[in-house]
């Protein structure tokens, strides 16, 4: 097959494009508003005070065109229900007082959806790369392999001398949106190592699955009834779970076992699937969404809104497993707070159904997202949390070998005064740390109009530690609480482990005070970033606590860095024992306070014990997602490794720029010129590439995404690899490395591991 650039391209690549089916039939699902996507730029950005034109596509995929200007007043896509071709997108000017669409030196602004209509939260959450995706797709591509190094078209070092890594979107300039029908092409650049281990890369997230006008504020989408008390609008976290992941996979007949080549032949694959919950085919089958907002529900609404959902959607809260993934005992699960979790196929990622393992969860339990594996006993400990009846808070494991749960310990709570909210937790070499931190529900705060929950600077947050049974890992005896000194909040934690010299409990995390839950509200929310961020003493960032588990105190709290972070991970086979490093996204302080967008634009690599930390920047206009370690085959080290992370890349189109002939087009062309597409076409640029006006670059919200792989002993160096994928994936939440079953054979424990798991039985120790 001949490549883009002319040259035989020994990638194969294979696809197929699904969609979605409901019991009335198959039905193809329309997508959002779709954007370029190309080759990105290199050098800086044109000035912020430039007027800009901007393209986009609505969801029948005409293209329509909508100036902005970052000057004294600012334009909007005023949204159609549909456009043709020879349409004209009306803009309207904004007043001082209203949220402008601003563009700085490292950000891409684009067509934002009318907050008036959406709400600030949803309407920032519905565009860029956190529109909805419609398709579902597979592609195989194969790398590496003996005559590799023949090969000097794909190597980093030629292809990206200074470090931007921005060529592999070569030959991708143009509208050929990523939401299209036709999924683009595969592309390895770099090489996997040779001792980077088989095994699958997940991530999970909300992507809902109607056009965006289904989110506007609840009862002015389609067939959505008024309840009449109070507004709701969408939140994120409401929206349809859907998986993307890339399969690692070596030729084992071609290798024949020779461990010697510098990158052995592989097939990387890629597919997307949605989690198909009951909420999801409920949905479909309506054609229209059941389910009212809760999370971003007014005081008075969210009552009735409830009620509504459990007669029209069947519970009061939508099924959407749409927060993390975890694989146990010969079970993938996509997971979600406040639902039992969904099995799925571990290689197709298809919908098996919901999992109750066997009869064993009751039917008032949840299942967290963040399951945690014990370093002694392999026993999966879980909590479920849930907001709307009591028990509030149950605890429970299970055994992967037998697949037995252990007995399920409730921890009780008054209905009528509500319960605080749980997201995550740790299990140490010898107990099960909890964490109940300063957000609770109220329900006495709907008497007031306000929503049940919220962050009480009033309420302590405190650690709680309880026993564990070794041979079942149930709960013994009570759980002991221990104060912090104010209150707190806390969404993921690092790890915890016990101290060997004082046996003291040591707790790492990002704490974050109430920070996500105002950068989250439906309205007002740049305003409130804005402030928190000039204030700082709420932004998540690395927190220490230290607890003397003999008398129940915290004994010890401080800050570690000062890096704005958040989805930390680490070396999970040091998960419950003492552990050196950690790895976060660091938050994007300008797409938050400008945007209200939540995005990473760099991975920090954390060093608890020396207090230092190092870098990788993915560089102007491109953001990452929750970074997953994976070890290295019989690794030493806890970091060796490397970090397996998604990149999207808004401005993927820029390398193919005239940046003095773009600025100049963007400030004389007219709307009727680029709505019927008559962009002007200029000479090739220095790498060959057709130049593309800045109309077209800026309109690259949507961009390309590609899987990139960093070295975890350096990750300030960059990517050794990186994989263009043919279709985007959206901001999400959680991610997972699951080996292949050979490598789980293979793959070394860490020596603090090793050290902490003396006590466990031979024959728990043969089974991991």
């Amino acid at each position: 097959q001949r490549g883009p650039h002319g040259r035989w391209d020994r990638s194969r690549v294979a696809m197929s494009a699904r969609t979605c089916a409901s019991d009335a039939g198959a039905r193809a699902m329309s997508s959002a508003s779709a954007a370029p996507s190309g080759a990105r730029a290199r050098g800086a950005r044109a000035s912020a005070r430039l007027p800009r034109r901007l393209v986009s596509r609505d969801a029948s995929r005409a293209t329509v065109a909508v100036s902005v200007s970052t000057g004294g007043s600012s334009t909007v896509l005023v949204e159609t229900d549909a456009a043709d071709d020879d349409d004209v997108v009306e803009t309207r000017d904004v007043p001082r007082d209203e949220p402008r669409v601003y563009v700085d030196a490292d950000r891409v602004a684009g067509p934002r959806l009318a907050d008036a209509d959406f709400g600030e939260h949803a309407a920032a959450f519905l565009s860029g790369n956190f529109q909805p995706l419609s398709e579902e797709l597979t592609a195989v591509v194969e790398t590496g392999g003996a005559d590799e190094d023949e090969d000097e078209d794909d190597k980093l070092e030629r292809l990206a001398p200074d470090g931007s890594f921005s060529e592999v979107f070569e030959g991708f300039v143009g509208i050929d949106s990523s939401l299209s029908d036709s999924p683009e092409e595969m592309r390895v650049v770099g090489r996997l190592p040779s001792g980077f281990p088989d095994g699958k890369f997940s991530y999970v997230g909300p992507n809902p699955k109607f056009p965006r006008e289904h989110y506007k504020k609840w009862g002015t989408g389609p067939d959505q009834p008024s309840l009449g008390f109070g507004e709701g609008w969408h939140h994120w976290f409401e929206g349809d779970g859907m998986v993307y992941a890339v399969d690692f996979t070596r030729k084992e007949k071609e290798n024949d076992g020779d461990d010697s080549l510098s990158s052995p032949s592989r097939l990387v694959t890629y597919r997307n699937r949605y989690v198909r919950t009951n909420s999801w085919h409920d949905e479909l089958e309506a054609s229209t969404r059941l389910f009212a907002p809760l999370m971003n529900a007014s005081g008075e609404s969210f009552l009735p809104n409830a009620v509504h959902n459990l007669f029209r959607g069947g519970s009061f809260l939508k099924d959407s497993a749409n927060t993390a993934l975890a694989n146990y005992g010969g079970k993938m699960l996509a997971l979600q707070d406040t639902m039992p979790p969904w099995e799925l196929d571990a290689d197709s990622l298809e919908t098996k159904g919901a999992c109750d393992f066997d009869g064993q969860l009751p039917f008032y339990v949840p299942f967290t997202a963040h399951p945690k594996v014990a370093p002694d006993t392999g026993h999966l400990h879980f909590f479920g949390f849930n907001p709307v009846y009591p028990p509030h808070i149950s605890l429970g494991a299970l055994d992967g070998d037998t697949g037995t749960m252990s007995d399920v310990t409730s921890l009780w709570h008054n209905a009528a005064q509500g319960a605080t909210f749980m997201h995550d937790f740790c299990v140490t070499a010898k107990r099960i740390v909890l964490f109940e931190g300063s957000m609770n529900i109220r329900p006495t705060r709907m008497l007031g109009g306000k929503h049940p929950l919220m962050y009480d600077p009033k309420q302590r947050a405190r650690f709680g530690l309880a026993d564990r049974d070794p041979s079942t890992g149930a709960v013994v005896g009570d759980v002991r609480w221990c104060e912090c000194s104010c209150a707190q909040m806390v969404y993921h934690f690092i790890n915890a482990y016990e101290c060997e010299e004082t046996g003291n409990v040591v707790v790492t995390g990002v704490r974050e005070d109430g920070f996500f839950h105002g950068a989250l509200a439906a309205n007002g929310t740049r305003q409130w970033i804005e402030e928190a961020l000039e204030r700082g003493d709420a932004v998540p960032r690395v927190h220490e606590w230290v607890i003397d588990p003999v008398s129940c105190e915290v004994i010890g709290e401080r800050w570690l860095f000062d890096d704005v972070v958040e989805v930390p991970r680490i070396n999970d086979a040091y998960a419950g024992v003492k552990n050196r490093f950690a790895y976060a996204g660091r938050v994007h302080g300008s797409s938050l306070a400008n945007d209200a967008q939540l995005k990473f634009d760099a991975v920090v690599k954390f060093d608890l014990e020396t207090g230092r930390s190092e870098t990788y920047e993915h560089g102007v206009g491109r953001y990452g997602m929750e970074q997953q370690f994976v070890p290295a085959t019989n690794g030493k080290d806890e970091d060796d490794g490397w970090l397996v992370l998604y990149v999207h890349d808004e401005a993927a189109c820029a390398v193919a720029c005239d940046e003095t002939r773009c600025e100049t087009t963007a400030s004389t062309s007219t709307n009727a010129e680029t709505s019927q597409g008559q962009e002007k076409k200029g000479e090739p640029n220095t790498l060959g590439l057709e130049r593309a006006p800045r109309s077209l670059c800026d309109a690259a919200a949507t961009g390309r995404t590609e899987c990139v792989v960093l070295d975890a002993k350096n990750v300030a160096a960059g990517p050794v690899c990186r994989i263009a994928l043919p279709s985007r994936v959206p901001y999400g939440a959680h991610a997972l490395w699951t080996p292949s079953v050979d490598e789980k054979k293979t793959t070394a424990v860490g020596p603090a591991l090793a050290a902490a798991s003396k006590q466990e039985s031979s024959a728990a120790r043969a089974a991991r």
